[in-house]
């Protein structure tokens, strides 16, 4: 309930743009889902448009939050992977598990993260 607060608490400061620094790390994932789901709903919402930068290590996460998805590598300076989402890719719960382009998205990303810390071995 107090992450809920704070996100609701976030999103009412009218800020055009909302930093969250994995706010579901420490959280069980029933409630997590509900926070998701809050959200993209309270994002989808026309009168309140913001730029959110969600900081998350949970690649499934990001599949279904984001519309633009930036892997750093370990330097965290270096961007090793930069991906915009158009409207035909996002990601909805129903279609995270079994849609063949979120689970190509899913395995490249994996892939991608994989490689760097190969390369840095």
């Amino acid at each position: 309930m107090q992450q809920r607060c704070a996100i609701a608490q976030a999103f009412s400061l009218d800020s055009p743009v909302l930093l969250m620094d994995e706010p579901f790390g420490a959280i069980d994932a029933v409630t997590r889902a509900n926070l998701q789901d809050l959200i993209i709903n309270l994002y989808n919402n026309e009168d309140q448009k913001k730029t959110v930068f969600f900081v998350t290590h949970d690649v499934d996460e990001a599949i279904l939050l984001a519309n633009r998805i930036v892997v750093l590598g370990q330097s965290p300076s270096k961007i090793i992977f930069d991906l915009k989402l158009d409207k035909s890719t996002v990601m909805t719960r129903e279609n995270q598990f079994n849609d063949k382009k979120t689970i190509e998205l899913r395995n490249l990303l994996i892939k991608k993260i994989n490689e760097d810390i190969s390369n840095k071995l």
